[in-house]
């Protein structure tokens, strides 16, 4: 699998799971708070905000890797190169 594969399913990921955390924070509250509209308007917008979070703190852990575009920017081509050295007859 490509390295920017598994970057992308690790960002998704991170994102997920705080949006979870974030929402599931929240729902103990309902029972106390001011109604379920209310309730789940302030899980929806905590487990976005935890998700957002946690999606960033993917990124300064693991930033974009590099080629993920498929340019190999030592030469300007596209896709690796063949560096190993042609043996000599």
């Amino acid at each position: 699998m490509p390295a920017w594969k598994l970057w992308l399913h690790g960002l998704i990921a991170a994102a997920v799971v705080g949006a979870a955390t974030g929402a599931s924070s929240v729902m103990g509250s309902l029972a106390i708070g001011d109604g379920l509209t209310h309730g789940l308007k302030v899980a929806g917008a905590t487990g976005l905000i935890a998700g957002l979070a946690a999606a960033l703190l993917y990124l300064k852990q693991s930033p974009v890797p590099a080629g993920w575009d498929g340019i190999d920017r030592r030469n300007g081509t596209n896709g690796p190169t063949n560096t190993s050295a042609t043996p000599k007859p």
